[in-house]
């Protein structure tokens, strides 16, 4: 591979009323230690000032910074017309209203270099907008989970991340559009195809937290009964299933059966305690037939014990092997309704 000198990092930042936030990211990305090659700025049908302040930076900074404007269709679609436009060597993705350490870039193309990685993934430290306390930080090697010769870094967002760019655009990965968690289909895709990721306990990446964001909404409201509204990324993990299997011809893949397990097990009981009965019916439907129609021996799965991963957080391992257990025995919506009566009471109990 070329020296880290001459490697060419294309930034994506999808923007979407994020205009009080947006000078320091640009800053933030503009004035690294190693300096990017291009910035692509998406704005996605914003109804503040978004615009301006891109057209500011762009003239300020014409030879580095492009724009596209586009009406209103999400952080997915605003992120895939971006990657459309990518000339650079490796891809790193920041949210308009994020920021990244001076030395973010310096950091992980050293790594992604060194250790011959096409993923380099990051910590981050989410904090509450308007302060700066510090609501969470994640390390990505306590998530770097070995299942056998194969590893797999549980962390899906896009961001705190550098990413080669052959392996998204060569195997023609994108964003699933028209679903919420979008990010959990894409990284499934790129761990499962990626060669080497590599996770490193480097928090460079900041990660503003604001109310209502879609997790915590469907937390505190519960899943809606309406199939369209805020739909979990059923599709996107139907096709992130395809597309690893064609891109690695393996159909046989129980890694991959575990992480799509994994995934769904979070839908069915991380967002149950405050939906409907009907709601969850449907979710557990949808949950149990993308097993039902990809993975038919799910019950012989090596990695599905409540003993293995040995690495991952027992609740972890529990919930995935609950889920594998209803589904295999046909009692997904009754365990999840159970799981949620519980949460309920120890809701009650808290308060």
């Amino acid at each position: 591979m070329e020296s880290a000198d001459k490697m060419r990092i294309s930034v994506i930042v999808p923007a979407y009323n994020c205009g009080p936030y947006l000078p320091e990211c640009l800053d933030s990305i503009i004035n690294q230690t190693y300096p990017v090659y291009e910035i692509i700025l998406v704005d996605d049908g914003s109804t503040d000032n978004t615009l301006s302040v891109i057209k500011r930076y762009k003239n300020s900074y014409p030879g580095l910074i492009t724009s596209i404007a586009q009406e209103n269709k999400g952080a997915a679609a605003a992120r895939n017309v971006a990657l459309d436009q990518v000339t650079g060597d490796y891809i790193a993705f920041i949210d308009g209203d994020d920021f990244i350490w001076p030395d973010y870039f310096e950091r992980l193309i050293f790594v992604a270099q060194e250790k011959d990685a096409d993923v380099v993934t990051c910590g981050y430290q989410k904090f509450i907008d308007g302060s700066n306390e510090i609501i969470e930080t994640r390390d990505p090697v306590a998530w770097d989970i070995s299942f056998g010769d194969k590893s797999h870094v549980f962390q899906y967002s896009p961001c705190a991340k550098l990413i080669d760019a052959k392996l998204l655009l060569d195997n023609n990965l994108r964003f699933g559009e028209g679903e919420v968690m979008e990010d959990c289909p894409f990284g499934i895709i790129t761990n499962s195809v990626c060669q080497n990721n590599v996770a490193i306990s480097y928090y460079g990446y900041r990660y503003r937290r604001h109310d209502g964001s879609v997790q915590d909404g469907v937390r505190k409201e519960g899943l809606k009964e309406e199939e369209n509204d805020r739909p979990f990324p059923y599709n996107g993990i139907r096709e992130a299933i395809i597309k690893v299997r064609d891109v690695k011809g393996d159909t046989y893949d129980k890694v991959l059966e575990y992480i799509v397990s994994k995934a769904l097990a979070g839908f069915v009981y991380s967002f149950s305690k405050n939906s409907s009965k009907k709601a969850l019916k449907f979710t557990c439907k949808q949950c149990k037939d993308i097993i039902d129609d990809y993975f038919d021996d799910i019950q012989n799965n090596p990695f599905i014990r409540l003993s293995s991963p040995a690495d991952l957080p027992v609740v972890h391992r529990f919930a995935t092997y609950l889920f594998a257990f209803s589904v295999r025995h046909n009692v997904l919506y009754p365990t999840a309704r159970f799981v949620q009566l519980v949460e309920r009471l120890i809701g009650k109990g808290a308060n």
